[in-house]
């Protein structure tokens, strides 16, 4: 998942306003939430086997009548990656290759850098106090977060401090598949998008024969989500028809489909929280506000949609380790949730203010210096 920056907080819609495109406003705002939820309070109640009332009935009434497993992260994941292939499909088109390659840079790593950071400061001080594990995060060394920071600890298998950087891995591969065919974009959509389609078989299609490839599949898998994504774009920039549409996105989700149950073998299709239902429903979600093309995003939404990739990655370090400090006090359980939010949600704020908009003010100085 990816944060607006400067060009893309205002995208200028096909019909060359300068209005705000509400409707991803309204996506990116959204989609961290249910994956937030699904670690706080979520994993922390999975882990230490309890129960809260309010998340039982979140379950019961919204999670599994929609059938999202993960409880609701896995949901959240795939609109961030519609979302991301939507945008970076509009950006790429007026961007130069070494343009491109400077903002998605200065966009991933400096939050990154700052989220690794205050999971380092997570981890010491639970360690100090005694107050628990982060879960799901098992980086415990210094190199550990250090590889964690450049990714490294993705590219090949080691301790990781952020556990859900991982959907970054399909966001990096996804960029440099862009960066091939940049040029392409604006003059031959279509014929970029098949070639899209064709370097994802190139790394997919040959797992079962090598296994560094069969590892990353983790993360490849998920690239036709991005295409759909893009696909998306293509027919809201009207550069492709509705018969256009459905037919690349038939292929892409047909193509996603088969692959992904070849690697996971009966995932997508279990008899209870399939977790085809959340492609389903992120789809049906995002092409239905496209339609609907909303002319203002409510304020809540437009704000959790500028700390959204802060609070994606900072959220789990923070939100668990408050519940863990508190685990032991007679402070109400919902109260403990909401400070663990509260907690998230400001540094996250302060990530946003002081990481991402300098980094990617920085990204644009520098751009503009390479013309």
């Amino acid at each position: 998942m990816m944060p607006p920056n400067k060009d893309e907080e205002h995208m200028t819609p096909v019909d060359g306003s300068r209005d705000t495109i509400s409707f991803i406003q309204m996506l990116r705002g959204f989609a961290p939430i249910p994956v937030v939820l699904a670690h706080v309070p979520g994993l922390w109640l999975q882990e230490n086997r309890a129960n809260w009332t309010p998340f039982d009935l979140y379950r019961q009434m919204v999670l599994h009548p929609l059938q999202l497993d993960n409880t609701g992260g896995r949901f959240g994941v795939i609109l961030f990656f519609l979302i991301s292939g939507f945008i970076i499909s509009m950006v790429a088109e007026k961007e130069t290759r070494s343009e491109f390659f400077i903002k998605r840079v200065f966009r991933i790593f400096p939050p990154l850098f700052a989220a690794t950071l205050i999971g380092f400061v997570t981890v010491r001080l639970s360690q100090a106090y005694g107050w628990g594990p982060i879960h799901s995060n098992n980086a415990v060394e210094t190199i550990d977060f250090i590889k964690s920071a450049f990714m490294l600890s993705w590219v090949v298998e080691t301790p990781r401090a952020i556990s859900v950087a991982w959907s970054l891995m399909p966001e990096l591969i996804f960029y440099g598949f862009v960066m091939i065919v940049i040029g392409l974009l604006k003059k031959s959509p279509v014929r970029a998008t098949l070639i899209l389609m064709a370097l994802y078989g190139s790394l997919t299609l040959p797992m079962a024969a090598f296994g560094y490839l069969s590892y990353l599949g983790y993360f490849t898998v998920y690239l036709p989500l991005f295409l759909i994504g893009r696909v998306f774009y293509l027919h809201y920039a009207r550069q492709v028809s509705g018969e256009g549409l459905i037919a690349l996105f038939l292929l892409n989700l047909i193509l996603f489909l088969s692959i992904f149950n070849s690697r996971f073998p009966g995932e997508l299709f279990r008899s209870e929280y399939a977790g085809f239902f959340n492609i389903a429903l992120a789809c049906a979600l995002f092409h239905g506000l496209m339609t609907w093309r909303p002319a203002h995003c409510p304020r809540v939404l437009t704000f959790f949609s500028k700390i959204s990739y802060s609070f994606y990655l900072i959220h789990l370090s923070v939100g668990i380790c408050v519940l863990n400090a508190l685990s032991t006090t007679d402070v109400a359980f919902g109260l403990k949730v909401a400070l663990a939010l509260a907690l998230s949600i400001a540094i996250s704020f302060l990530n946003f203010l002081l990481v991402e908009q300098p980094s990617q003010k920085l990204a644009r100085h520098l751009v503009r210096l390479t013309r």
